[in-house]
């Protein structure tokens, strides 16, 4: 499988157990993530995450840990979608789960 040649050039993410590549689109405000493959994968699963702003994007970048400011900071916060080698497929449990976040948060205020 390779990743489409429409998103931005991922930069390579060294010392990271979850995370292969980033990249960032400021233009659409997508979040791309190149996870580490398995041991028979060459590549491994792409995501990308839909209006991330440019601030997450920076703190992202600069992290030391990865994969921990992504189930902090990105999961359940963003919408997202799985590249499956031909197309985007959308994960409609994480638009559930981020309307069921946005419910909860209003309710506090």
């Amino acid at each position: 499988m390779a990743y489409p040649k429409t998103i931005p050039k991922l930069i390579e993410v060294k010392d990271s157990s979850n995370v292969q590549g980033i990249a960032y689109d400021p233009i659409s405000r997508d979040l791309f993530v190149s996870y580490l493959p398995t041991a028979t994968d060459k590549l491994g699963p792409l995501y990308r995450y839909k209006d991330v702003p440019v601030g997450t994007w920076r703190r992202f970048y600069k992290t030391a840990s990865k994969g921990m400011f992504i189930w902090t900071h990105i999961r359940g916060k963003f919408a997202y979608a799985k590249w499956t080698g031909t197309g985007w497929k959308k994960e409609m449990a994480l638009k559930r789960a981020s309307a069921a976040v946005k419910k909860r948060k209003a309710q506090r205020k």
